[in-house]
């Protein structure tokens, strides 16, 4: 099974996620930072993997951009959605459910929610401004799981001898 994994980050959690998800996964896995404007050939993949932290209660513009410009070819592969959020679980997964398409957390295979991660060093002023007020957090902070990364990816192995319907 040929597996793309794209994501989008702005201070590297989502991005280290999809370095652990490759590592982890016994199969050809491809990783590619969405960009702007970026153009995509999903044909060589069996499974697209999309993962995306949540900013402000929203999924970065570049994913939300390529599940709008890619949502027919999205839809003919295995599908596979992460988010990356420090709300605790059971808000981000009400994230995992409304922010990505209906018709794509429908068809996706495997889902998970890996924790999130505040490093104020990568942070603006105004970024940290926010964290303080908003989430009354003063330093750094990581719910990251590596084990719900290991999950995700036992699960996604588990996918790979089965055939879209």
């Amino acid at each position: 099974m040929n597996i793309l994994i794209v994501y989008g980050t702005r201070h590297g959690t989502t991005e280290k996620c999809a370095g652990n998800l490759r590592d982890l996964l016994e199969t050809d896995v491809d990783i590619i930072k969405l960009e702007k404007n970026g153009s995509y050939d999903l044909k060589p993949y069996d499974m697209v993997i999309i993962g995306s932290p949540v900013y402000a209660g929203r999924l970065l513009k570049e994913v939300r951009s390529f599940l709008t410009s890619y949502r027919e070819a999205l839809l003919q592969k295995s599908l596979g959605l992460y988010l990356c959020c420090i709300t605790p679980l059971h808000e981000a997964e009400k994230y995992l459910q409304s922010l990505f398409p209906p018709e794509m957390t429908a068809r996706a295979q495997v889902q998970g929610i890996f924790g999130g991660v505040f490093d104020f060093q990568k942070m603006s002023f105004f970024e940290k401004l926010a964290i303080r007020y908003i989430k009354k957090v003063k330093g750094n902070m990581s719910t990251l799981s590596e084990e719900h990364i290991r999950l995700f990816s036992r699960a996604v192995l588990e996918t790979r001898d089965t055939t879209l319907p």
